[in-house]
């Protein structure tokens, strides 16, 4: 088909959400959208009319000092107030979905449902041991027990700790099972030098692999397995490959979190390489348990459900709440490294005459890039989270009176900031407003907040995201060509180090008190 016979179809009619709701997501993406360079088109409501059906907007205001944390927990409270509210007018437990940008601190809403006796189930994203930070490691790790394993180490080998190719594990394993299909695929790479197919690139990757192999697996008993973790990393330099990557402070803390749970482990008994495998993997399978409890409580219908907007997709539920609204977005982080597809990637260099570190024209090409395309999903992902009720939908988040208006929606930092500027537009006319006021005189909430933030970064697993298919991969050429990056990403790891001595130094001082 050429241009001329293509036609645009648009998609526009909703059967989901009632009239009067949709009516306000229309005025107000209408309004958001405006700056944007494409069109904003309503969506023509298809849903039958319902009375109890609309929009309403729960705010806590902070006072000058307090900080969001605290406030998140006066959101929470007005949350499971309206819920209970809603419950006695006849709406059924598991008509309610509390959605969230992020989960990172869901903890907070849970106790207040908790407080309520209000039956909640909250599906959280990917688990710890399923982020591919820690699914690498403990590959390697496994193939360092037992290195006739095929799977740990084809793993290892392509995994960004290596980086070798499809094409050479494909004639690695040619080679190695020519003449016995169930023959390990190690023998193949302590051959590898035998292989023609096999380029010089990647032929230094695997010289680097064995010499490394042959050095852990020579020691490895003599190690506690903390020791060995913290040599694969320095051997490897995986944890500056971490950082490189989205979200690398997250991915670093959760290779020192990996770290931390074989001394805790040790610190109790002596154990084995193989013995640690085995108890990962029995917590791996702990967390997909309670995953599944957690589905089963949900096919009930009789609880609220707590979920990320991205679980969310593709879902409907009469009442949403969309809440947490003051959460600041996460801009893209000004790493000393970054990557965009078909972009490549760009490095910070160091000015040798005044030492600081200056950011070349590509790596500002690329940041902008990156940044624009970040602030594009963000305004689609709270489209998704708001056309996901059928008859009520209810906005929650906190707010601080802002001393300076940005012009921008783009400038601003939180979705919050947005409902408070178009608040006096006409989309608010019919939308009930509940506000929670300043925090009242007495000891403020936030250093209790803060201590539950610890807690939740150091004793529950907090993992990133898990990044869409394809997105993984390393910033390095090769294992041999690490260093040349070490230098423009030590600032970065010392960044990281600063904020996870600074996270178990608070730990420590909260535990004591």
């Amino acid at each position: 088909m050429n241009s001329e016979q293509a036609a645009r179809i648009s998609l526009l009619e909703n059967f989901r959400t009632a009239p009067c709701a949709l009516n306000f997501i229309n005025l107000f993406f209408g309004e958001l959208w405006k700056e944007d360079s494409f069109p904003f088109e309503n969506l023509i409501a298809k849903a039958a009319e319902d009375s109890r059906a609309g929009a309403e907007l729960l705010c806590v205001e902070l006072s000058e000092k307090e900080s969001l944390a605290s406030g998140r927990f006066r959101e929470a409270d007005l949350i499971a107030d309206r819920i209970l509210e809603l419950h006695e007018e006849g709406v059924s437990y598991g008509a309610i979905a509390v959605l969230f940008q992020a989960m990172t601190e869901i903890g907070i809403y849970e106790q207040a449902l908790k407080k309520r006796s209000i039956p909640y189930f909250a599906l959280s994203g990917t688990g710890f041991y399923h982020q591919p930070e820690i699914r690498d490691l403990v590959s390697y790790l496994s193939f360092l027990e037992n290195p006739l394993a095929d799977i740990p180490l084809a793993a290892s080998l392509r995994s960004p700790l290596f980086q070798v190719t499809d094409n050479t594990l494909f004639w690695l394993a040619q080679y190695a099972k020519r003449e016995d299909e169930n023959a390990p695929l190690y023998h193949g790479v302590k051959e590898f030098q035998r292989i023609p197919q096999i380029t010089a690139a990647e032929k230094e990757k695997l010289f680097f692999f064995e010499h490394l192999a042959a050095e852990l697996l020579e020691i490895k008993d003599r190690l506690k397995i903390a020791e060995l973790v913290d040599l694969i990393l320095a051997k490897t330099s995986y944890e500056l490959t971490a950082l490189a990557a989205s979200q690398g402070v997250r991915r670093y803390a959760n290779l020192k979190k990996l770290g931390n749970l074989a001394r805790h482990l040790e610190g109790r008994e002596p154990m084995t390489l193989g013995a640690f495998l085995r108890t990962l993997k029995r917590l791996e399978v702990q967390e997909v348990k309670e995953t599944e409890a957690q589905v089963e409580a949900e096919q009930s219908g009789r609880v609220v459900r707590l979920s990320s907007i991205h679980r969310a997709k593709g879902l409907e539920f009469p009442v949403v709440f969309v809440a947490d609204l003051g959460r600041t977005r996460r801009s893209s982080e000004s790493t000393a490294a970054i990557a965009e597809a078909g972009r490549g990637y760009a490095l910070c260099v160091r000015n040798e005459i005044t030492l600081e570190w200056e950011k070349p024209r590509k790596w500002l090409q690329i940041y902008e890039a990156v940044s624009r395309k970040e602030r594009e999903e963000w305004k689609r992902l709270f489209y998704v989270a708001m056309t996901r009720a059928k008859q009520k939908l209810i906005l929650s988040g906190v707010y601080k009176e802002k001393k300076e208006e940005k012009d921008s929606f783009y400038e601003m930092s939180s979705w919050m900031d947005w409902v408070i500027k178009l608040s006096s537009h006409a989309c608010f006319e019919n939308v009930s407003i509940h506000k929670g006021g300043k925090a009242g005189p007495g000891k403020p909430k936030a250093v209790l907040a803060e201590r539950e933030e610890i807690r939740e970064i150091i004793f529950t697993p907090s993992p990133i995201p898990s990044p869409p298919l394809g997105a993984r991969g390393s910033f390095f050429p090769s294992p041999l060509g690490r260093g040349k990056g070490e230098g423009e990403l030590s600032s970065a790891k010392d960044e990281a180090e600063k904020i996870w001595a600074r996270i178990t130094d608070s730990s420590s001082r909260t535990f004591r008190d």
